[in-house]
């Protein structure tokens, strides 16, 4: 358990050819969380209009590492 004001949450992966890397910073825990939500609605959306397999793969990854980041956010005291 991390025991500070400030939040941080990273998150890192790879997709097709690319690498990618997100990290947030905040001064606690719940502004992260909000922004944690708002990038999970929007992989919703992404998966939801998805017009090939491919944009709903790399939707359905990107929920994954949002899940991940949310862990990280929810140790944060």
């Amino acid at each position: 358990m991390v025991k500070s004001m400030a939040g941080f949450a990273s998150a890192s992966g790879t997709q097709a050819n690319f690498g990618w890397t997100w990290e947030m910073r905040g001064v606690n825990a719940r502004g992260l969380d909000v922004r944690v939500q708002e990038f999970s609605r929007e992989a919703n959306t992404l998966c939801l209009k998805a017009q090939s397999s491919t944009l709903t793969r790399i939707g359905l990854d990107l929920k994954a590492s949002i899940d991940q980041m949310r862990e990280q956010v929810q140790n944060v005291e």
